[in-house]
């Protein structure tokens, strides 16, 4: 007569910040290696809050893909899957999904070439202008440019996107702005199930280093990057799954 068991998700370790597969094992309360936190629909170990669950989009087949546990990078902003737009309607921010406090800015006093974009405590309602078009964007689905609204405010004659390094860079690369330019790939994006995905190299998508935002604090944030995808959001809310 076969034993039935009671089985839960297991990691290898704690300390191990590049990926490892989550495998199963015998369930026991005790294991911080089996305990699991949602944060923001994604799923981090208890113990060590820097790791999170999820996959590698682009080994993704018919036949699916191991889950693991990386460095965690959030990648879901907006509405996350449920999404039908990248650009909230009542702020014209881009909210992070499951805080709808933390949104893109614009680093830097001014708008220069090269500037960077970082995640942080939105401040989009600023009664002042110039420091509310700092956290303000437009997106255009079909050209894939996402305009800065401070800077179009500041000189309509060259004003800035959004735009990478390279397509071809698979690791972090910050995100900064440059004079908006249609014909320019780096600038170009698509927002799918709520990630903003390189159109020039779908591999890539936007996120940001959830070590580095909580060491640094909400306030201060962390720089905006592209990197290869790791979608590692499964709730559909703060605590939901």
């Amino acid at each position: 007569m076969l034993k039935q068991k009671n089985l839960c998700w297991q990691i290898s370790s704690l300390t191990r910040f590049y990926k490892q597969r989550v495998k199963l094992a015998d369930c026991d309360s005790s294991e911080t290696r089996q305990q699991f936190s949602v944060v923001n629909g994604r799923l981090h170990l208890k113990e060590e809050t820097r790791i999170c669950v999820g996959y590698e989009e682009y080994n993704l087949s018919d036949d699916g893909v191991a889950m693991t546990t990386q460095d965690c990078y959030p990648t879901a902003f907006s509405n996350g899957p449920c999404s039908t737009g990248l650009v909230n309607g009542d702020s014209q921010s881009i909210k992070l999904f499951g805080d709808s406090n933390i949104c893109l800015f614009k680093k830097y006093s001014g708008y220069n070439v090269g500037d960077e974009v970082w995640v942080k405590t939105c401040d989009a309602m600023n009664a002042n202008a110039n420091k509310a078009g700092k956290y303000r964007w437009m997106y255009n689905a079909n050209s894939g440019l996402i305009v800065n609204q401070g800077s179009l405010a500041s000189d309509a004659s060259q004003f800035m996107c959004l735009k990478i390094v390279s397509t071809s860079r698979l690791y972090k690369q910050r995100v900064k702005i440059g004079i908006c330019d249609g014909s320019d790939v780096l600038q170009q994006f698509d927002f799918v199930n709520g990630r903003i995905y390189a159109r020039g190299n779908t591999r890539l998508c936007a996120g940001f280093e959830f070590n580095k935002f909580a060491v640094s604090g909400e306030a201060t944030g962390s720089p905006l990057i592209l990197s290869t995808c790791y979608p590692n959001s499964w709730a559909v809310g703060m605590s939901n799954l």
